[in-house]
């Protein structure tokens, strides 16, 4: 359907993106992305005075006397999700004990008693890998909660832009300062998308969601941006920035970069960014989805189909209507292919474009 709407040219590639991401296709995800983008020729910009760190250790380091952790996505980018798992496990260790994404729906907590995600928490948790991000989270002893507007807090439909979106950072802001207040000693991790992070008024002088909590609560969280360090779907594309961050290209892990005086190379507004180095392919998925070892290829041979279909598998013990492990999108006449999955037990499922399911049996990852 999508598809059709972007051929008669009334959805842009961007939203269509967002969702295309769920299915597993990053390459194209990112070609959607970056269709029409001419090669960047600029110089990369001199970064010579900023040292590489990695980036799990240096946010762990900021965090230790923090009470609320901010991390950003663009909604397009399963990457970013996979490193937000990793955040979300080395934040739990120093004692963080709420995690909050933008996504959540308000039965989010309600919904994950079984620690099992569900079709039903939110939009962007369809994609697994974001899933897999709120059931480890949920795993891991976080309490997790929404802080997205809600219907009685929305400014009228008839409402000028700037006022509806000022009514969305603010009834951010105050859902966050109602979990802060109901659990005085409650630490917050945050996941969250694009720019609500910005602690500093933006052109104009919109206030986002961050510098709106800051000033309500006093408390000052450490925001950390991961937009301007993604790199694009071909080298040619890069910004100058992300082409001059020293060793990036020798570097197998997410890299912060800090000078002589401690400060970091971060948008402005924020504390941190994270750049995520390239990273070979493994059996054909991104290099980055192995997740430092969490997950695992699995190979498998299919019957060759004349129309694509979606090769999904499901957590055996996780009941109906939860969300796949890991999903990949298969072309046609495709016979081989290779799920990322942590080790365990999954039911494969082979489903076609009018939806429907073929069952492929079990497999087990060691």
């Amino acid at each position: 359907m999508m598809e059709r709407l972007i051929e008669q040219k009334q959805l842009d590639n961007r939203t269509f993106a967002q969702f295309y991401a769920i299915t597993g296709d990053g390459r194209g995800t990112y070609a959607l992305i970056d269709q029409g983008l001419e090669p960047n020729d600029e110089k990369p910009l001199d970064t010579s005075g900023y040292m590489p760190q990695p980036a799990i250790e240096a946010i762990v380091n900021a965090a230790r006397d923090r009470r609320i952790v901010m991390l950003n996505e663009d909604h397009t980018t399963q990457r970013q999700r996979a490193f937000a798992f990793d955040v979300a496990k080395a934040l739990r260790k120093i004692g963080f004990t709420h995690f909050g994404a933008e996504t959540f729906t308000p039965d989010v907590s309600a919904n994950m008693k079984d620690g099992v995600p569900k079709l039903s928490m939110g939009v962007y948790t369809l994609d697994p890998v974001f899933a897999d991000l709120a059931r480890h989270s949920a795993q891991l002893g976080y309490q997790l909660f929404d802080y997205e507007i809600r219907e009685a807090q929305q400014a009228s439909e008839s409402a000028d832009r700037n006022i509806q979106i000022a009514a969305r950072e603010q009834a951010q802001a105050d859902n966050i300062k109602k979990v802060l207040d109901a659990n005085p000693d409650a630490r917050l991790f945050i996941y969250l998308g694009g720019g609500h992070a910005s602690k500093i008024p933006e052109e104009g002088g919109r206030e986002m969601m961050a510098l709106r909590l800051k000033r309500m609560t006093g408390i000052d969280p450490l925001v950390v941006d991961q937009q301007i360090g993604t790199p694009r779907s071909n080298v040619e594309y890069d910004g100058e920035l992300y082409r001059g961050v020293a060793n990036l290209a020798a570097s197998t892990v997410p890299l912060v970069m800090t000078n002589a005086s401690g400060q970091w190379l971060t948008p402005y507004g924020h504390d941190l960014a994270v750049f995520h180095p390239r990273m070979p392919d493994i059996a054909g998925r991104p290099g980055w989805l192995a997740m430092n070892g969490h997950r695992k290829p699995y190979a498998l041979k299919l019957e060759p189909m004349p129309a694509r279909t979606l090769l999904r598998a499901f957590v055996k013990t996780e009941t109906a209507g939860s969300i796949a492990m890991d999903q990949i999108l298969i072309a046609a006449n495709q016979t081989e292919v290779s799920l990322m999955l942590p080790v365990g037990e999954y039911s494969v499922v082979r489903q076609n474009e009018a939806g429907e399911s073929t069952p492929l049996g079990n497999v087990i990852v060691r």
